[in-house]
């Protein structure tokens, strides 16, 4: 019922600048019904460039062989996942399921409930493997990356999500977040290096934390101050839905999540250091793994999977238990700030303790926490 009166209530735009006339739901249908019989890989690319899915699975697997660039693509995500919503918020821009109930929806690939200008996914996923082209240099490489930000784009505009305009300017906004990553990568390194020193680093990361709450919280106070409420996007959704909405973006628990991978990575750089002896670090002639490298890859994709299901689990059995729309709200982003920092903490270096590590990952390390002077050193 509630769908029926939103319908037939007319046009649903957002009187901004970013609203867009009616080709871009009519390019939308279009791509839907062009598209049609690809749905289901569509509605899996979706789901599987979701940005949680670098914390998730990208990050733990990259430091299984590079952990200083497992830290950019971290940095590249956190970033971009930030100022995506910075972003979103003046923006204003509607998503296509809400302008016109002619677009198809496909649960919650479609049904998310911020606001839609620019794509959070295209951003995301342009920023941290444009990171990983640049890191690799091998053109295969770099032309798989620019078919799956191809594909990205596709399905989003497929799944009714985002307009083109919303895709080509996550697009956009994702080679800058790229760019300022790849610009800052000696300070990042640093960062991720011994010699900068536990307590600084998580002072870091603690500090960039707060910086990135902060300015969440000036900016939502100031849009509200202007009559220009960010919330006002998951009135939209939940209107014009068919079935369950996407909750993450309307909540702290986007914010939480960021912050929370951020301080996790910086306790897990500090559990890798405290366990690991300087002298094998230093010199890579007398490191070998404990496993084969495909074994070290099978026991560290089966750990990530099962701390993201048991964080998952815990997660949802303490919101079970809370009542009250503010408290659950209110531990709905701690508790996802409390998973994202446990998940990254064994990632960035409760793994490499447990499990062991490649050769490769303590070489890289070598490259960055030493001094030229100790290192010829120690090898002589």
């Amino acid at each position: 019922a509630r769908f029926r009166s939103y319908v037939a209530a007319g046009p649903h735009m957002s009187k901004t600048a970013f609203s867009e006339g009616p080709w871009a739901v009519n390019a939308v249908m279009a791509t839907q019904a062009l598209c049609a019989p690809a749905d289901d890989f569509l509605v899996f690319v979706s789901e599987a460039t979701n940005p949680a899915s670098v914390l998730h699975y990208l990050v733990p697997l990259l430091t299984l062989w590079d952990p200083p660039l497992a830290i950019q693509a971290l940095s590249a995500y956190v970033i971009g996942d930030t100022t995506n919503l910075m972003l979103k918020w003046p923006a204003r821009g509607d998503r296509p399921y809400w302008m016109d109930s002619r677009v198809r929806q496909f649960g919650s690939s479609t049904c998310e409930v911020g606001w839609g200008m620019p794509s959070g996914h295209m951003q995301v996923t342009v920023a941290v493997y444009t990171v990983l082209a640049v890191a690799f240099r091998r053109a295969w490489f770099t032309m798989a990356i620019v078919m799956l930000v191809c594909v990205t784009a596709l399905s989003r505009v497929h799944m009714g999500a985002h307009t083109p305009l919303q895709v080509c300017s996550g697009l956009v906004c994702g080679l800058l977040t790229a760019y300022s990553v790849i610009t800052a990568r000696p300070l990042i390194r640093r960062w991720c290096s011994r010699e900068i020193g536990d307590a600084k680093r998580i002072a870091l990361a603690m500090a960039a934390a707060l910086v990135i709450i902060v300015i969440i919280a000036v900016e939502h106070a100031a849009l509200q101050a202007a009559g220009m409420e960010p919330s006002e996007s998951v009135l939209k959704a939940e209107a014009a839905c068919l079935g369950g909405v996407h909750g993450t973006v309307a909540t702290g628990k986007g914010i939480a999540r960021d912050t929370g991978a951020l301080v996790g990575a910086a306790a897990g750089r500090w559990l890798y250091y405290s366990s690991s002896p300087r002298h094998v670090l230093a010199s890579g002639k007398d490191v070998e793994s404990r496993h084969p490298w495909w074994l070290l890859l099978l026991l560290w994709g089966v750990s990530a999977e099962f701390t993201l299901r048991l964080t998952t689990a815990t997660e949802n059995a303490a919101l079970d238990v809370v009542q009250g729309d503010m408290a659950k709200q209110i531990a709905e982003a701690l508790l996802s700030g409390a998973k994202y920092f446990s998940l990254l903490a064994l990632a960035t270096g409760g793994w490499a303790i447990c499990i062991g590590t490649t050769k490769g990952s303590v070489l890289s390390e070598r490259n960055l926490l030493f001094s030229e002077r100790e290192v010829r050193s120690t090898d002589e």
